[in-house]
């Protein structure tokens, strides 16, 4: 035992407790480690809240230190819909519609259709209008299709082919057209209202004229125009005092003359209109001045000046503005009106004309005026004549075509320009012709092998001869074809039918006289097209 004893150890060990506990000597507390310790985390705090569709976002910070922070999405609440409701009601072909609305947002909306009422499996197809979806030409098909307007199906149909035309005749500055199915067409200058189709527009496309009705002939006059219904009913449009419907007024539409009277052939001259019933009896109407071109004989006495009568006067022709017989009890085969003098065949064959004859136009050996019908030579088998502008052809049974009246531009064909024949000669001996028409200054006609010759002026192309100027005085073929089937001469301009239906023209076109949809001449034919 040491020199402390017992009791001294125990002195130094109640020592040292007392300098351990002492309050002065104590340890720093430990300070929290987020890392070594973890986060204690504080209540979450949203961000934003979730909409229906979109998320939301919360937050919540570590107690022990703010600066550490969680931020978490929170899911979308999604819609909570209400029922449908209609919003617009559906029709038998159109579609309404529905709505419903979310109970959580008024601007979350879903929509929906509501078929149509007509259903096409329960109540068949809801169709259209048929519509044209191929056009029908007088040598092809034509097509036609209507659609569902449901459900968009759709069925087809096929047009017949158009049919072909089969007559033309030319006018002053006009042109006009009739079908095998008794639709008429009309072209050209309309200042007068010569289409018919109630305006007085120009038009340089074929317009129809008078649809549902059935046409069996027209003629083309200088700014005026008749034709015949297959009823044998008479029609009459364009410029006034030559219609025959007891007025001088222009008509712009069809209007019939003299209702319950069945008429055989008509025909348009410049100023006048010849016309020839189912009995054969002749009638005539329009302007008889100056020269007597309608063939009645009648006059009227006119003073030099009415407040002296000691002057005396003249016997002018009178106008009728109906039509008036001319030779009661005669019969009458054809009739040709030109432009101030007539010519006709009788049911005997002979042939006979009247009106104005100072290029020797009437045939008779003169060139007087005659007011009244005069024989032509003592032959009796004329079958067709075409009275011009100052020139007449006609063509006998035998195919020989015959000309006389002036000779100006070579109209008349024999090769000359000049003068005047005055009498009936013939033109080109040994050919056979099958029709034949008189224009202005020039010529157009067929020979029995069907194919087309000119002659006269070639101005504006009217010959079709490919030639714009100068004049050709003998016959020349208009191209190598032999299919021509009818051919009328205008003034300026000529129209023709070929044996297929097709409809030609050429020559003057500032009107639109040729209808092939511009204004432009034509020295050679070009095809018409009418719908």
């Amino acid at each position: 035992m040491n020199r402390f004893g017992v009791f001294g150890l125990a002195a130094i060990a109640v020592a040292a407790a007392i300098v351990t506990t002492s309050c002065d000597n104590a340890a720093p507390p430990r300070i929290h480690n987020c890392t070594l310790d973890g986060h204690t985390w504080g209540d979450w705090v949203v961000l934003f809240r979730p909409t229906c569709t979109d998320e939301g976002r919360k937050t919540r910070a570590c107690t022990h230190d703010a600066t550490h922070t969680e931020t978490v999405p929170t899911e979308p609440l999604g819609h909570e819909w209400g029922e449908w409701k209609e919003t617009s009601a559906p029709t038998a072909l159109e579609f309404g519609e529905e709505t419903k609305t979310c109970r959580r947002s008024e601007s979350c909306r879903k929509t929906r259709p509501i078929p149509p009422t007509h259903d096409c499996e329960r109540d068949g197809h809801y169709w259209g209008e048929w519509v044209i979806s191929i056009v029908p030409t007088i040598i092809g098909l034509g097509e036609e299709a209507k659609t569902c307007l449901r459900c968009g199906e759709y069925e087809t149909s096929p047009i017949p082919q158009l049919e072909g035309f089969r007559i033309s005749s030319a006018g002053a500055n006009h042109g006009l057209a009739l079908r095998t199915d008794g639709a008429l067409w009309a072209w050209g200058s309309n200042v007068f209202g010569q289409l018919g189709d109630g305006t007085m527009e120009c038009r340089d496309s074929p317009v129809r004229i008078r649809a549902g009705r059935e046409w069996a002939s027209v003629s083309a006059g200088a700014n005026h125009t008749v034709a015949l219904g297959t009823d044998g009913s008479l029609w009459a449009w364009g410029a006034g005092g030559r219609l025959g419907d007891d007025s001088a007024y222009n008509r712009g539409s069809p209007v019939r003359i003299q209702a319950g009277t069945e008429w055989a052939s008509v025909s348009a001259g410049g100023m006048h209109t010849m016309a020839i019933r189912e009995d054969g009896s002749l009638w005539a109407w329009g302007s008889n001045w100056p020269a007597g071109q309608l063939g009645d004989g009648a006059t009227r006495f006119v003073l030099f000046d009415p407040e002296s009568p000691e002057l005396g006067g003249v016997d002018v022709h009178e106008d009728s503005h109906t039509p008036v017989q001319i030779q009661p009890g005669t019969t009458w085969k054809t009739v040709s009106a030109g432009m101030m003098h007539t010519v006709a065949i009788r049911g005997d064959g002979s042939l006979w004309a009247w009106g104005g004859n100072g290029f020797g136009q009437l045939g008779d050996g003169t060139t007087e005026n005659r007011s009244t019908p005069v024989r032509i030579g003592a032959e009796a088998d004329w079958v067709s004549v075409s009275a011009g502008y100052e020139h007449t052809m006609a063509i006998r049974g035998d195919g020989s075509l015959w000309a006389w009246g002036s000779n100006e531009s070579g109209r008349t064909g024999f090769g000359r320009v000049t003068g005047n024949t005055t009498t009936p000669t013939r033109v080109l001996p040994g050919t056979a012709w099958k029709s034949v028409s008189a224009g202005h200054e020039h010529t157009m006609a067929i020979r029995g092998d069907g194919s087309l010759w000119a002659w006269g002026s070639n101005g504006f192309g009217r010959t079709g001869l490919g030639r714009t100027t100068g004049n050709t005085a003998t016959p020349g073929q208009v191209r190598p074809d032999t299919t021509w089937g009818n051919v009328s001469a205008g003034d300026l301009h000529t129209v023709a039918v070929k044996t297929d239906g097709t409809l030609w023209a050429w020559g003057f076109n500032m009107n639109g006289e040729l209808g092939d949809g511009t204004r432009s001449n034509r020295s050679s034919p070009v095809q018409v097209a009418a719908d």
